[in-house]
């Protein structure tokens, strides 16, 4: 009856070195077979059956399938629950399933289980210990994630009460109580306790590690959402150094954070740096990515919108030309987001005096819309303007009968009012 524990002993020996190497396709073939051996010799009602589902759940999860490792934690709990009742074990496999529900945005049933492995962890371990601790944290994490954040608070604070610092879960405690504080709007606090973190990172990694430059990156978010963009800029100028150090000074990541900053500057009102920090990051996403991509795309609106902003008509046309090409092809000719675009083209070819191309895309939009979009009339009024510095009074009063379509009463002379202010 027992013959069938070497022959698991084994399976499991070669799962775990498939499992290290990362070979997932052995592993989960292997992790069938453990399953069929116990199911095999009936021994699926015992304890190291429950222990082996929990193993292979995390198999499940590294392939980010969360249903099955769902599955198999609930097979792990009947288990475990007939042979043991209430235990540690059981109280622990409920805490892992509850972690795979959150990964599914279950987040209300997430809560439910991590709660009853907290009520049964609290009878079993002691106040002061690390696996109470643990379900502190996590019960505040499900807490969070369905935003109820002063009991969060609650349950974080309480975990990070007999931490130690050097406990190697105190800097995601600290992070958290940040992230609490920040859901309640306390922003003060917020950075108090991101800023914690920070110098714990840097006392534990140095801050010359992945885990100081994710801190430091978000820290600079925050900051710049407060409005506390001085302070912001050092530290995306920071994060941005040690990125390049980290990665590459070519890298889409080292231009997302080029653009970061080059977002600040503007808010600062330097406006020169934010723009050639944006056509650095042009540069590296050219070489990185590629030009047929949405960020690309963003990239030159962001850039156009610059030199607009500027009164450099000139070459805000260039960068919405490049920019909407790319979005023709993948967004195609009929998204919302392309005929927008080609309304801002449309103003800028105004703007520059280029009344033919003016001309071409604002009727190319007019033949896109209905009637009742948002961008119809807009349209018809700068058509109507265009034409009327052109001195083509006749395609004016064609454009004016569209508008008395649309409206009643309406007269030539309100259609003349109303180019005042297109």
């Amino acid at each position: 009856m027992m013959s069938y524990i070497p022959i698991i002993a084994v399976l499991k020996t070669k799962y775990m070195d498939a499992y290290h190497k990362k070979d997932y396709m052995s592993a989960l073939f292997l992790s069938d077979e453990i399953i069929k051996t116990y199911q095999e010799n009936d021994a699926t009602k015992t304890i190291s059956y429950g222990e082996d589902c929990m193993m292979l759940a995390e198999l499940y999860a590294d392939i980010n399938n969360h249903p099955k490792c769902i599955a198999l934690y609930q097979e792990a709990l009947q288990t475990i629950r007939a042979l043991q009742g209430e235990s540690a074990l059981l109280a622990e496999a409920l805490n892992n399933m509850a972690i795979h529900h959150s990964h599914l945005g279950e987040y209300d049933t997430a809560l439910t289980i991590m709660l009853k492995a907290y009520y049964m962890k609290r009878t079993i371990f002691s106040p002061t210990s690390a696996a109470y601790r643990n379900s502190l944290y996590n019960v505040g994490v499900c807490y969070h994630d369905v935003q109820e954040y002063d009991k969060a608070l609650h349950y974080h604070m309480s975990a990070m009460k007999d931490r130690p610092t050097n406990d190697e879960d105190a800097i995601d405690n600290l992070n958290f109580i940040g992230y609490d504080f920040e859901g309640k709007g306390d922003i003060k606090n917020a950075l108090f306790y991101f800023e914690k973190a920070l110098a714990l990172i840097r006392t534990q990694y140095g801050d010359t590690s992945d885990e100081y430059f994710k801190n430091l990156y978000y820290l600079a978010s925050i900051h710049e959402n407060d409005g506390n963009y001085e302070v912001a800029k050092q530290c995306y100028k920071e994060a941005i150094h040690l990125l390049g150090t980290i990665l590459t000074t070519n890298h889409p990541y080292y231009a997302e954070a080029l653009n970061k900053l080059a977002a600040v500057y503007t808010k600062l009102n330097q406006t020169q740096k934010a723009l050639q920090l944006r056509l650095d990051a042009l540069k590296i996403i050219e070489k990185t990515v590629g030009e047929d991509n949405m960020y690309y795309a963003n990239c030159l609106k962001h850039i156009g919108n610059m030199y607009s902003s500027r009164g450099a008509w000139p070459a805000a046309c260039e960068m919405y030309e490049k920019s909407i090409g790319v979005k023709k092809t993948l967004l195609g000719e009929d998204s919302e987001e392309y005929v927008g675009d080609l309304l801002i083209l449309s103003n800028l070819y105004n703007k520059c005096q280029q009344f033919e191309k003016a001309l071409s895309l604002l009727s190319e939009v007019v033949g896109k819309i209905n009637t009742d979009n948002r961008f119809y009339t807009h349209c018809i009024y700068t058509l109507a303007k265009i034409y009327m510095l052109l001195g083509d009074i006749p395609k004016v009063y064609e454009l004016y009968e569209k508008m008395a379509q649309l409206k009643e009463d309406f007269s030539f002379s309100d259609m003349l009012d109303n180019l005042e202010d297109a």
